[in-house]
C-alpha cells in the first residue's frame, strides 16, 4: 500500500512523547490513488519530476485549515538547475485575481514557503531579489541561506501558525519569521505536486526531482515533534548519491551539450568554408528607409540583421561551436556581452570574457581579442555587435563607494547610482580606450555596432532598488537640485509647484519614502502634494538618457567610420516600480540622433506557444516613425534546457519550432530584426531540427530583402509613459491591467495594430488610422488633448479610452478634465466590495460583445459615466462603466474595465477595420505578409482584403488567389505567409 496514515508515539531523548498526529494526506512511493497524472520512478520508488505536467492530487483529498499547516517532505533535487523548484503548490494564477493558497518549494536550492493574501500580496519566507526575505524584517543574503543537497535524499518541512513560520531542513530548524497573515487564504484551488504557475497560471517551476514522501497536516506541529519526525525517518533513506533522470530522455536523439556531434548543415558548411569578403575597411554603418520601414544597411547596401549571441558565461570553445553553428545556417551578425570586471555567473563561476579593466589606465585586450577571434574562427564573415559593460570594477568602487546607491533603509547598491557624473566620465573614457583600440585592430572589417550595457542585466535598471527607494546618497541629492535649478530656475517657482513656502533650490531633497509610498487619490498623486515625487521620477528618467546620450556620444566621436549605437530600453509597458528606475524616457531617447536602435528581450510572460510573443519595448511603430531600427531578444529557453525550470520554457520540439517562427514572424511583419541569444546553455539551439529552421529563415530574410514590410494596420494604440508619473506604483494592481498585459487582447482582435507614444500623436509622418486604442491616457495637458482631438477629427476616427483618460492634470484631478479630452461628461464614486457587472440588453449589438463578467479590479478612484448624450452599454454596481457617444471629432467608446477582445474586434469592425481573422488567435500582418499563431486546435481563416495567393514560407508551397484561405492547424502551431499578386 503506498498510502499510509501514520499514527506514531516516539520517545525522544528523554523518552517523552513529543508527537502522535496523523496527517490528513500522506503521499508516498508510487501509483498513488490519490494522484493523478504522476510520473514515477520505480527505481526510486518515488514520484518523479522533470517535465512541467504536475502531478495533481484528488480534490476530495484536501482538507486544509486556515489558521494552521504542517507540510513534510523526503524530496531530491537533481543537481545543476539553478531558479525555483517546486515540492507543494495550491493555486490557481490563471484566474482574475490569481491565488495562491501556498507555493512550498526552493529557490537556488534555498527553501521557502510563501503565499497571497486574500488581498493578492505575497507573504512568507521568500526570496527578494539576492536576499531571503524573513518577515518581519529579517534579510539573509540568498547564497548565506541554507540549501538542500542536490541528488540526495533531504528532508524539509514547514509549519504555519496564525502567521508564525518555521522552516526545516535536514535535522535543523533554520528559519523563524512573523508574517503579517493570520490565516492562509484556503481556497477551491487545485493542489500539485512538483509543479506551479507563474503569472497568468502557465505551469512551471518544476521541481527536476524526486519526492518519495510528503505529509499535510491539519495541525502546526512543535518544533520538538518536527524533528522527531526526521530522526525517525531518516534510516529509511540512504545518503549515497542517486542517478536522477530529466527531460533529455526525451530528446536524446537531440541532446548533445558539449557539441560531440556536429550538425548535418555544420558538415557541409566546413567541406568548403567560405572565405572572408568582407572588406578591408572599417565599415560604415547606416539606417535607411525602404518601403517606409527603416533597415540596416553596411557601406550603402542593405542586408539582413538576423544575429546570434552565444551563451555569455561559456568558454571561448563553446562560442566558436555555437557561430560555427549560426554561420552553417547563414546568420552572420553575431553579438556578445564583453565585461569590465571580474563579473561571476549565477552559479559563481567565472564569466569567461571579464575583468578586462583590472586596474587604472589598465585593460586586458588580449583576452577581449580572444574571444573575438573565436568568433571570426567560427565565422570568417561575421559582422559583430559588441556589448560593453558599464558596470565598473571592485577596485573603483572600493576607491568611490559615495558613488553607489543609498536605499531608504540605508543599504548601498552593489553598483553605482546611475546617477554618478564620476561613473559617466570614467566609463565613458574606458569605452573610448576600447573603441580605438578595436578600430586599429584586426576586427575591425567585422565590429559593426556597439550596445552600451549600462544598469543591471545591460537593462538600465537602477542599481540598488530592489530593496527599497532610491536614491538617498548624497551625491544623487546634489544632482537633483542641480536638475530643479534648471528646471525652475528661481526658488519661488520651486515654492510654488511644490506647494511649500519654506523650500529652496539649495535646500530640496530626495522626496521621503513615505511621500513616494503614499497616494492622495487613490491610485493618482495629487501634484498639490506629490510635485516632488513627481520631479524626482523625471529626475531618474533625466538621468537614465542623460548617461545614454554621453555614451552614444563617446561611441560616435571615437569610431573611424559611422557603427550602429543602440540601447535595452522602452520597458515602461511592461514593468512594474517605474517609481525607482528611469524607463519613461522614450520620447527623449527615440529624438537621440546618435542612437540607432532599441533592443529587448521578448515577453517572459507571453512566449509560450499558443502566446503572442511580443516585445517588452512595445513602441514599434515610433521607432519607424523615428528612424530607429529593434532588435528583438529572442533569448529562449528551448525544450532542449534541461536544467531550466522557468514557466517559459518550450517543453517540446514542436513547441520550439511554433515559437521560432513566430519570432521570426513578427520581425518580418513588424519590419524589425531579431538574435537568437543562447542565455541559458551554450548548445540550447544545438540541433538539427531548429538550426535547419533558423537556416531557413536567415535564408528568406536575404531573399525578402527588397519586398516591403509596410504596414497596413488600421488600428493605433497610444501608450503613454508619462502617465505614469501620475501613478502610483504601489498599488499597481489597478494601473497593470491598462499596460502591456492588454496585448493579448490586442493580438486576438484578428487585424493588425500600430503601437506608438502618445507623444506622437501630432507628428507630422503618423498616419491616420480607423481606431485608436487610448490604453492609458491618464494625465493630458491643453496642448496634448487639442492634438488629439485634431488627429481623430481628421477622419471622425473611433477612440476607445479606458478607465480614467485624461483624470489627472497639473491643474488638479477632476472629471471635468475627462470630459474635455473625450467628450463624454463622468461623476466619481465610491464602488461595493462586490459590484455587479451588468450589459445594457437594450444598447444594441455593440453591448452583446462585452465580457459576461470583468475582472475584479479594487479601483480607486472609480467613475460612472454621466452624459444623457451617450449610449450605456454596461454598468458595474448600477453606474454606467461602459458607453458609446459621438463627439464633433468622432466616436467615443468608453470602458471602465479594460477592453476584450471580443469587443474590441467589432468596435473596430464597425469602424470599418479589415478583419483578417475571427478564431481569436493571434494574428500579425502588413502590406505583404500575415502570419497566424494558434492557441486552439481548429480549422482557421485568413480573409484578405483583396484577392491575393499565400506563398507558406515554411514549405513554400502557394495556395491559389483568393480573398478567403481556410487550413488546420493544430495549438500551438505557427501559420506564416507571403501576400502575393493573383
Amino acid at each position: 500500500m503506498t498510502m499510509r496514515m501514520i499514527f506514531t508515539a516516539m520517545a525522544f531523548a528523554s523518552g517523552a512523547v513529543l508527537w502522535a498526529q496523523a496527517p490528513f494526506l500522506s503521499i508516498s512511493g508510487v501509483d498513488h490513488p490519490l494522484v493523478e497524472d504522476a510520473t514515477y520512478s520505480r527505481k526510486h520508488n518515488a514520484l518523479l519530476n522533470f517535465s512541467l505536467k504536475p502531478a495533481v492530487v484528488k480534490p476530495e483529498a484536501l482538507a486544509f485549515r486556515a489558521e494552521e499547516l504542517t507540510i513534510a517532505a523526503w524530496v531530491a533535487p537533481r543537481t545543476g538547475a539553478s531558479g525555483y523548484r517546486m515540492i507543494a503548490y495550491k493555486g490557481d494564477r490563471s484566474r482574475e485575481p490569481q491565488a495562491v493558497d501556498f507555493k512550498f518549494g526552493m529557490i537556488n536550492m534555498a527553501p521557502e514557503f510563501g503565499f497571497m493574501d486574500a488581498n493578492g500580496v505575497w507573504d512568507g519566507i521568500l526570496r527578494n531579489y539576492d536576499d531571503m526575505n524573513i518577515p518581519p524584517d529579517t534579510r539573509i543574503p540568498l547564497k548565506d541561506f541554507p540549501k538542500l543537497k542536490p541528488d540526495r535524499w533531504n528532508f524539509l518541512a514547514v509549519t504555519f501558525n496564525r502567521g508564525e513560520l518555521k522552516l526545516f531542513l535536514n535535522g535543523e530548524r533554520i528559519a523563524s519569521a512573523k508574517t503579517k497573515t493570520p490565516a492562509l487564504n484556503i481556497q477551491d484551488t487545485p493542489l500539485w505536486l512538483g509543479v506551479s504557475q507563474g503569472v497568468g497560471g502557465l505551469r512551471g517551476y518544476n521541481l527536476l526531482g524526486l519526492i518519495h514522501r510528503i505529509d499535510f497536516f491539519q495541525a502546526a506541529l512543535s518544533e520538538e515533534a518536527v524533528l522527531a519526525r526526521w530522526q525517525e525517518q531518516r534510516s529509511d533513506y540512504t545518503a549515497e548519491r542517486l542517478s536522477i533522470p530529466g527531460p533529455e530522455v526525451n530528446f536524446m536523439d537531440e541532446y548533445d551539450p558539449d557539441f560531440k556531434k556536429k550538425l548535418k548543415i555544420v558538415e557541409e558548411y566546413e567541406k568548403a568554408i567560405p572565405a572572408c569578403s568582407l572588406p578591408e575597411h572599417s565599415p560604415t554603418m547606416t539606417v535607411v528607409e525602404f518601403g517606409g520601414i527603416p533597415v540596416l544597411a553596411r557601406d550603402g547596401i542593405r542586408e539582413s540583421g538576423i544575429c546570434m549571441m552565444p551563451q555569455y558565461s561559456s568558454g571561448d570553445d563553446a562560442v566558436f561551436n555555437a557561430g560555427r553553428d549560426f554561420a552553417a545556417a547563414g546568420v552572420n551578425y553575431f553579438s556578445d556581452i564583453y565585461y569590465t570586471w571580474p563579473a561571476q555567473n549565477p552559479e559563481g563561476t567565472q564569466m569567461r570574457c571579464a575583468n578586462l579593466w583590472p586596474a587604472p589606465g589598465k585593460y586586458d585586450f588580449e583576452r577581449l581579442e580572444a574571444r573575438l577571434q573565436a568568433a571570426v574562427d567560427a565565422n570568417p564573415n561575421v559582422r559583430i555587435i559588441m556589448r560593453i559593460k558599464m558596470d565598473m570594477p571592485e577596485w573603483w568602487l572600493k576607491e568611490h563607494p559615495e558613488e553607489l546607491a543609498i536605499d531608504e533603509h540605508g543599504n548601498r547598491s552593489n553598483q553605482v547610482t546611475l546617477s554618478s557624473e564620476l561613473w559617466l566620465k570614467d566609463i565613458c573614457k574606458v569605452h573610448a580606450d576600447f573603441i580605438q583600440h578595436l578600430e586599429k585592430s584586426r576586427f575591425a572589417k567585422h565590429i559593426v555596432g556597439y550596445v552600451p550595457g549600462g544598469g543591471h542585466a545591460s537593462e538600465w535598471f537602477w542599481y540598488g532598488r530592489e530593496k527599497g527607494f532610491i536614491d538617498y546618497s548624497e551625491g544623487h541629492g546634489q544632482r537633483f537640485r542641480a536638475w530643479l535649478k534648471e528646471r525652475y530656475q528661481t526658488d519661488e517657482a520651486l515654492r510654488k509647484a511644490w506647494n511649500d513656502p519654506t523650500v529652496s533650490l539649495a535646500t530640496a531633497a530626495v522626496p521621503s519614502a513615505a511621500l513616494r509610498r503614499a497616494s492622495e487619490d487613490g491610485v493618482f498623486r495629487d501634484l498639490a502634494v506629490a510635485r516632488p515625487v513627481v520631479d524626482h521620477r523625471m529626475f531618474l528618467n533625466f538621468a537614465t538618457t542623460r548617461a545614454q546620450a554621453a555614451i552614444a556620444r563617446t561611441i560616435r566621436a571615437n569610431t573611424a567610420t559611422r557603427k550602429l549605437v543602440g540601447f535595452f530600453y522602452g520597458y515602461s509597458m511592461y514593468v512594474g516600480g517605474l517609481d525607482n528606475m528611469g524607463f519613461q524616457n522614450m520620447d527623449v531617447a527615440i529624438a537621440n540622433p546618435d542612437v540607432d536602435f532599441f533592443c529587448s528581450p521578448f515577453s517572459y510572460a507571453r512566449r509560450r506557444g499558443g502566446q503572442e510573443g511580443d516585445f517588452i519595448s512595445s513602441f514599434t511603430a515610433s521607432l519607424r516613425l523615428h528612424g530607429k531600427l529593434y532588435w528583438d531578444e529572442v533569448d529562449l529557453r528551448t525544450h532542449l534546457a534541461v536544467n531550466n525550470m522557468d514557466t517559459h520554457k518550450t517543453e517540446s520540439p514542436e513547441e520550439t519550432d511554433a515559437v521560432l517562427w513566430r519570432s521570426y514572424g513578427n520581425s518580418l511583419i513588424y519590419g524589425t530584426n531579431l538574435w537568437w541569444f543562447l542565455i541559458i546553455h551554450r548548445a540550447v539551439f544545438h540541433s538539427d531540427r531548429i538550426m535547419n529552421a533558423i537556416q531557413r529563415m536567415a535564408k528568406l530574410d536575404a531573399e525578402l530583402l527588397d519586398v516591403s514590410k509596410a504596414s497596413a494596420a488600421e488600428i493605433a494604440v497610444m501608450r503613454d509613459e508619462k502617465s505614469f508619473y501620475y501613478s502610483n506604483s504601489n498599488q499597481d494592481s489597478v494601473i497593470t491591467h491598462y499596460k502591456s498585459s492588454m496585448d493579448k487582447e490586442f493580438a486576438r482582435i484578428g487585424a493588425p495594430y500600430d503601437n506608438y507614444l502618445l507623444s506622437d500623436i501630432d507628428h507630422p509622418r503618423m498616419p491616420d488610422y480607423k481606431v485608436y486604442i487610448f490604453m492609458n491616457t491618464f494625465h493630458t495637458t491643453p496642448a496634448l488633448r487639442a492634438a488629439i482631438q485634431r488627429k481623430l477629427a481628421r477622419n471622425q476616427a473611433t477612440a476607445i479610452w479606458m478607465y480614467a483618460p485624461g483624470y489627472v492634470s497639473d491643474e488638479g484631478n477632476s472629471t471635468d478634465n475627462m470630459r474635455t479630452l473625450t467628450g463624454i461628461s463622468f461623476v466619481k464614486y465610491q464602488l461595493d466590495d462586490k459590484p455587479a457587472w451588468e450589459k445594457n440588453a437594450s444598447a444594441g449589438v455593440l453591448a452583446t460583445f462585452l465580457p459576461d463578467k470583468v475582472t475584479d479590479i479594487k479601483y480607486d478612484p472609480v467613475f460612472a459615466v454621466a452624459d444623457s448624450g451617450a449610449t450605456i452599454l454596461a454598468t458595474l454596481a448600477g453606474k454606467p462603466a461602459a458607453a458609446v457617444k459621438m463627439t464633433p471629432w468622432g466616436r467615443a467608446v468608453y470602458l471602465l474595465p479594460p477592453a476584450k477582445t471580443d469587443f474590441l474586434r467589432e468596435v473596430c469592425r464597425t469602424a470599418g477595420v479589415h478583419i483578417y481573422s475571427e478564431t481569436g488567435d493571434i494574428l500579425r500582418a502588413n502590406q505583404n505578409f500575415v502570419m497566424l499563431h494558434t492557441d486552439k486546435p481548429g480549422k482557421k481563416t485568413i480573409t484578405l482584403p483583396r484577392p491575393a495567393k499565400l506563398r507558406d514560407l515554411q514549405t513554400d508551397e502557394v495556395r491559389p488567389a483568393s480573398t478567403s484561405h481556410s487550413f488546420d492547424l493544430d495549438e500551438q502551431k505557427t501559420a506564416l505567409f507571403q501576400i502575393l499578386a493573383p
